[in-house]
């Protein structure tokens, strides 16, 4: 029953964690939904990453990366584009 209990947590979890990929999103002056990860500790700086599922990300048309982006009245700098952020996208 623990096994059972434990392997059932453990499944929970890491289906959390798969879902998160990301601190916040945010729609970009190019109309583009781009997601962000805060990379310091100061939380001043971000990087787009992937969202963890390309079935309902993908950007098309012309995209520009802002050099800041605002969330919940908060000013981030854009510093990074994270390995994969464009994965499946044209």
């Amino acid at each position: 029953m623990r096994k059972r209990l434990f392997s059932f947590l453990l499944f929970v979890v890491a289906g959390l964690s798969a879902v998160h990929a990301y601190d916040f999103s945010v729609v970009v002056p190019s109309g583009q939904t781009l997601y962000f990860d805060i990379t310091t500790n100061s939380q001043s700086a971000v990087s787009v990453v992937y969202p963890g599922s390309s079935s309902y990300y993908e950007p098309t048309g012309d995209l520009v990366v802002p050099e800041t982006v605002i969330h919940q009245g908060v000013t981030y700098s854009v510093t990074s584009i994270g390995q994969n952020a464009f994965y499946g996208c044209s």
